[in-house]
């Protein structure tokens, strides 16, 4: 839609679209892209008008809108949020309007976004003989969290906010493994009267990748929880090789750089700030994803002394010298052999 409108030249538009989604999201996301297009085009002050089914509508403010010529803009803009639910009476103006004033379009264009295009069509027949109809059934933000809103969204899925996370982390980044997975857990609550995502469905539903698995593996070390993490061993090195230095190394790097924001965290009365620096700086992620990883990481920080975490970054050091040394390691031995020592460190007292 966007691009649309952005290969169109404001005499070129139709003098009536309808936006049919069944998302709400979409549709906010489109009304604001319309409104991004017009700004520079029109008066967006006097000569743009946005209303929706909440809306107290006065017809007669509707009719001078858009019958008074405009001193400065070529056409007017009307967006009717949620046009399939807003009161007869508008609907019904609407269509005697477009009738009795078949070149309103030179003046004007009027955007009518609803989730059923066929009960506007069947009030306003003139919005189907001279409108375009611009159907979207399907996510279109790139975002993954907006991406799972909208599909959330269109199909009357609600997941808890656990499970959004949790999804999303176990995804990570790819947008191919978003879409296998979020169709497995559609299937799996399709027939359900109210299509609850909770975590315990994500945790039975949805694969985790080596990343994500790696995520949990450091998760469970910085919450001290040890036997847990030498439990995830052995799913994180299946299907990789006995000898994975990528791996080892990928695993010091995600450790040492958690460590060092719980740091950051424990020694500066800024130290949040700080932490989100150097997290932006060293990995290529969303506010939102940082923002998650910051409070995760308040949490282990209360965990640790200053001490223990100085000695947590030495250790991860001489690891890494030693891993990086050598041209094969056994991974499962090298995992174990690190987390060992990172329990003893923080058994002294």
């Amino acid at each position: 839609m966007e691009k649309f409108l952005k290969n169109k030249n404001l005499e070129e538009l139709k003098p009536i679209y309808l936006i049919e989604s069944r998302s709400e999201k979409i549709i906010d996301k489109k009304i604001k892209e319309i409104k991004n297009y017009f700004r520079t085009k029109i008066d967006a002050v006097s000569d743009f008008k946005s209303i929706d089914e909440n809306d107290d509508v006065i017809v007669n403010d509707l009719f001078n809108f858009l019958s008074t010529p405009s001193f400065f803009s070529l056409r007017k803009v009307l967006t009717v949020k949620n046009a399939d639910k807003v009161s007869r009476d508008i609907l019904s103006f609407l269509s005697d309007y477009i009738k009795t004033n078949p070149g309103f379009g030179k003046n004007s264009i009027i955007f009518l976004c609803c989730s059923n295009s066929r009960k506007i069509i069947s009030m306003i027949p003139e919005a189907g003989a001279r409108g375009e109809l611009i159907k979207i059934d399907k996510a279109i933000s790139e975002d993954l969290k907006k991406r799972l809103a909208e599909k959330n969204d269109l199909n009357k899925v609600r997941f808890t906010p656990n499970a959004v996370n949790l999804f999303l982390e176990n995804i990570g980044e790819d947008p191919i493994l978003f879409e296998n997975e979020y169709e497995k857990i559609l299937s799996n609550v399709y027939f359900d009267d109210k299509r609850i995502v909770n975590e315990e469905k994500i945790k039975s539903l949805v694969s985790r990748s080596t990343e994500s698995t790696i995520f949990e593996l450091i998760d469970n070390i910085g919450g001290k929880h040890f036997p847990g993490a030498v439990n995830m061993i052995p799913d994180l090195i299946q299907g990789s090789s006995s000898a994975d230095n990528t791996l080892l190394i990928t695993v010091i790097s995600n450790l040492y750089r958690m460590f060092k924001v719980m740091l950051y965290l424990k020694s500066e009365k800024d130290g949040t700030d700080s932490a989100a620096k150097y997290l932006q700086k060293n990995i290529n992620a969303k506010p939102y994803f940082i923002n998650i990883i910051i409070r995760k990481y308040q949490g282990f920080e209360k965990k640790y002394s200053y001490d223990e975490l100085i000695r947590v970054l030495d250790c991860l050091n001489e690891f890494d010298i030693k891993i990086k040394s050598k041209s094969s390691f056994s991974a499962k031995v090298y995992l174990n052999s690190l987390i060992l020592n990172l329990q003893l460190i923080t058994d002294k007292k």
